[in-house]
This record gives C-alpha cells, sequence and structure tokens, in this order.
C-alpha cells in the first residue's frame, strides 16, 4: 500500500477508536452516574384498592382518605398508642383553667409546605373554617363542642367549648382535626393540592392512577429518609399481593383472611398485625319502613351467625359485642353481656307474624376492601330467614355519598376510632349526626340524653356510666350490629422497618428506613 494512504488510514483509525472508546466510556460514567442516584433515592410505593375521596381533612371524612392525610397534615395532638394517652404533637402543652376554656401553646418555628407559618392564626382559621356551616364539611360534627377561638400572641390558640367538654383533647387528636395552611386553602382546592405541616409534602395527582408525595425536607421533626412516597390505585389486592412479591410495590394493608395467608407465605415480605380500634358493623336505614320497627331489627339480629361469620375472616378480626372495642379507651366489659344469641328460628317467627318477608329489601354494598363479601355472607343469612334481599354494588365514593342520603334500606360500613376514645364512636351516632357520621339515621332521645351527659361530665367514674348506659342502649335497641373488630395488618417489603401502625388502622412511615 502506498505510505501516504496508509498513514492517512492508520489516523482515520485511530480518531475513530478514540471516538468509540470516549463515547464508550461517557455512556459507562453517565450509567454508573445515574445508578448511583437511583440507589440514593429511596422510594415507597403504597398499593391502595380504593381512591381517596380528597385530601383536605376539612373537606373528608373517610379512611381511605384519611391514609394519605395523615402523611401530608398534622394535629395539635396524638394519641400514643404504647402509654394510651392523648399527647402534644404541634401543640407544645395545655391548660385548662375552668371546665370551657382549652388554652393551648403551640411550638414554634413550624411552617407549612408552602413556606408560611404555622401558628395560632392558623389553628384558629383551620377549626372555624370547620364549623362554619357554609363549608359544609362532612366532620363538621367532630368539632361541634367549640364555641368560639381566641389567639394571645402568635403561638397561644384559647379555645372556648359550649359546655363542659372532658374528652376534647380525644376530638384535637382526630385525623380530621389536622391543621391546614389559611393561604393555601384561600388560593387553591385543598381537596386537589393539599398543603400542612407533614412529613410529606404533595406533588402530583393523576385521578385513576397515583397520587406521588415527597419528603419534607424542612420538617420539623427531622427530615424522612424515605424521598417518595407514591399512593397506587391498585383496585384489586390479588393484583396488589402479586406486586408486593415482584417489589413493584412496597406496602399493602387491610388484608382479607386469602390474602394474608398468601402475603405471610412471601419469603421477601413481613407482615405487622396488631389488635385495632376499627369495627365494622350491620345497620339499617331507621326512618324508613320496616326497618324503624323494633320487632324487624330484632329477627336481623337473630337471624345473623355472627361466628360462622367470624370464621370466615381467616385472623384480620376478633369478636365484641359492642361498638366499643377492647383496644379503646373507655371499652367496659359489661358490654358483652348485651347483644342477640343467633336464633334463625325466632327471626323466621318474627319475620312471618308480621309480614316482613313481603318487603323486597336492598342491601348496599361497596366494591371497596372486603365489603362485597361480608355483604355476601350477611345476604345469604337473612335470605335463609325468608327475607328478600338483593345486593346493589358500587364504587367507594359513592357508596359514601349514596349511604350519607339515605338512598338504601341494609348496609355494611366499617369506623374507626381516630382518637382512641368511646366519646367519638358514641357521638357519631347522636341523632345531630344523621347524614353525617350517623349514616343510619338512627334517633333515639334516650340514647341522646345519656351521650349528651356523658360529654360534659368531668367525673371520670359518671361518664363510663352514662357511656356504658348508652352503649348498651343502641345494642339491645339494635341501632347497629357489631359483626367484628379489625386487626390492623400491614405487609411490607422486608427490607423497610420503622413503619409505625396505630390501632385506628393509620401508618406513618416519617421515621421508615430502607435496610
Amino acid at each position: 500500500m502506498n505510505k501516504k494512504w496508509l498513514g492517512l488510514f492508520v489516523i482515520i483509525f485511530s480518531l475513530l477508536l478514540v471516538g468509540c472508546t470516549s463515547e464508550t466510556t461517557n455512556k459507562e460514567e453517565v450509567g454508573e452516574e445515574n445508578k448511583d442516584n437511583n440507589e440514593g433515592e429511596k422510594e415507597i410505593t403504597y398499593a391502595s384498592t380504593s381512591e381517596p375521596i380528597g385530601l383536605s381533612p376539612i373537606g373528608t371524612f373517610d379512611t381511605v382518605s384519611g391514609r394519605a392525610i395523615v402523611q401530608i397534615y398534622e394535629r395539635l395532638f396524638m394519641f400514643n398508642p404504647e402509654t394510651n394517652q392523648i399527647e402534644p404533637h404541634l401543640a407544645k402543652s395545655y391548660e385548662r383553667p375552668d371546665e370551657t376554656t382549652w388554652i393551648i401553646q403551640l411550638n414554634e418555628g413550624i411552617k407549612f409546605h408552602d413556606g408560611t407559618p404555622f401558628n395560632a392564626e392558623a389553628v384558629k382559621y383551620t377549626f372555624e373554617t370547620f364549623i362554619n356551616p357554609e363549608t359544609a364539611s362532612p366532620a363538621a360534627h367532630t368539632l361541634s363542642a367549640i364555641d368560639k377561638i381566641e389567639t394571645d400572641g402568635e403561638y397561644t390558640v384559647i379555645i372556648h367549648t359550649k359546655t363542659p367538654t372532658p374528652t376534647f383533647l380525644n376530638t384535637l387528636a382526630a385525623v380530621n382535626s389536622s391543621i391546614v395552611s389559611p393561604t393555601a386553602y384561600q388560593n387553591q382546592d385543598l381537596m386537589q393540592k393539599p398543603v400542612g405541616t407533614g412529613p410529606f409534602k404533595f406533588v402530583n395527582w393523576t385521578k385513576g392512577s397515583d397520587i406521588v408525595l415527597e419528603r419534607n425536607e424542612d420538617y420539623w421533626q427531622g427530615v424522612p429518609e424515605i424521598h417518595q412516597l407514591k399512593f397506587l390505585i391498585v383496585p384489586e389486592m390479588s393484583t396488589a399481593l402479586s406486586m408486593l412479591q415482584t417489589g413493584d410495590v412496597q406496602l399493602v394493608d387491610g388484608l382479607d383472611a386469602q390474602q394474608l395467608q398468601r402475603a405471610e407465605s412471601i419469603n421477601s415480605v413481613d407482615v405487622l398485625k396488631e389488635k385495632g380500634t376499627y369495627v365494622y358493623f350491620f345497620s339499617v336505614n331507621h326512618e324508613k319502613a320496616p326497618m324503624n320497627e323494633l320487632p324487624f331489627r330484632q329477627a336481623l339480629a337473630y337471624a345473623l351467625d355472627l361466628e360462622s361469620y367470624r370464621n370466615q375472616l381467616g385472623g384480620t378480626g376478633y369478636k365484641s359485642n359492642g361498638m366499643i372495642g377492647p383496644t379503646v379507651a373507655g371499652y367496659d366489659l359489661s358490654i358483652e353481656n348485651f347483644g342477640y344469641e343467633y336464633d334463625p328460628e325466632k327471626a323466621k317467627k318474627i319475620i312471618k307474624e308480621h309480614g316482613y318477608d313481603k318487603y323486597e329489601l336492598t342491601f348496599l354494598a361497596t366494591t371497596h376492601r372486603e365489603y362485597m363479601k361480608f355483604t355476601e355472607i350477611l345476604q345469604a343469612q337473612l335470605t335463609d330467614i325468608g327475607l328478600n334481599v338483593k345486593i346493589e354494588s358500587m364504587d367507594w365514593a359513592s357508596y359514601l355519598s349514596v349511604t350519607a342520603e339515605g338512598k338504601f334500606d341494609l348496609y355494611i360500613l366499617g369506623t374507626t376510632n381516630a382518637s382512641a376514645g368511646i366519646d367519638n364512636l358514641i357521638n357519631n351516632l347522636h341523632s345531630k349526626n344523621v347524614g353525617k357520621s350517623n349514616r343510619m339515621r338512627y334517633n333515639d332521645p334516650i340514647f341522646d340524653g345519656f351521650v349528651d351527659q356523658a360529654r360534659s361530665e368531668f367525673d371520670d367514674g359518671k361518664r363510663q356510666e352514662l357511656f356504658n348506659e348508652a352503649h348498651q342502649r343502641i345494642i339491645e335497641n339494635v341501632g347497629v350490629v357489631p359483626l367484628h373488630h379489625a386487626y390492623v395488618i400491614v405487609a411490607h417489603s422486608k427490607n423497610i422497618s420503622g413503619i409505625k401502625i396505630y390501632p385506628d388502622g393509620m401508618w406513618s412511615l416519617a421515621k421508615a428506613k430502607i435496610n
């Protein structure tokens, strides 16, 4: 070959080789850099079988929404499951100079996610917005004891209640007593774009798909180790468990018996299980015939084989005859002496004598979690005693709306106890809360009287006696039929630690770590 061309060939080849080497090296370096960044970004994805109604504590009053809300917002007080006491959180301390006044000192230097200060004015604004009738908050009844709110300087709130309210701290520890940013509330829809003081702040909500949160870099109790928390909407629990097994999601809760067994069999998964305050109950529309007749409701109570029902829960639920279970502060063992034993023959006799078999009844159901299974079990038992019962199912949001409006005959629902006190659960069934927490539209002046007296009684012993009377009354009168009390069950990837679960079914990742 001509030396001239040989030299040119060598130069060109060398340039190509250098170019290839440089490109390869750059790609490898970029790949390593991305790998390091990905490993540094710690993410947890939670599979939710239902989508939240919204992300504002003022605009919601349901557990599904609450699981997201507790990551974003915080309350003045929190229930500590280890001490079984209500303890200050956003609040620093409190005093009660008289029976209707609560002076609360707030922690200083805390900011909302939008950079505005958490202070006494923010607390005042939040609670006044809650109780304003024009707001139409579904949780307004929980703060109905408030008469007026004052501030004394930047970090002191003075709350006056209408009557003596000894259990008011329980109310302030409830999820729906979370404090919102006044600036954000006035300028955007917190149902869609929430702003709180919590460990995680809102990034994006793609309806029908997911909600993305990121850690609050300025969190006053220490920056979370988890960078991103995603709520992924996965309608089928079987799919969610498959995704947990493959590592596509790292957290699942609300498992039924079969799902619990499956989760426990996955080597890469740990299961947390503790008795909770959540209670599932069966009830009726007390404003419609024949549900408004005590004999009919008694027939229903006799018809339900709750032992057989609970045997199908596979360790996810436990027995207690009352709405208030043994994990709730204020539980009294005497409630276990009340209720109705399974007696289908007595139920059939009542049905025939009163002609209740002529009615066509609608049993409202939701596809959310285990509700459909529970409904089908009870429908079969009611059909066995001669009742004509058909099931009508719908999604979670529609279910909450329809039951609030009273467009049903029979239904099942669960309720938790965010502040872990008897006052919260019992007051939910007061007639003043019809169409809100009192979806069964129960209206009993005797029951209301016991509740009203108890809520203003400062003597612990007398207050407990009054709540016991109210509790026994609603069970004997078949206002509701408690079905079972639930365990709080969370399945998670084994490499995650520090998940804190609460008796009300909520959980926190503020101190979670990925090992």
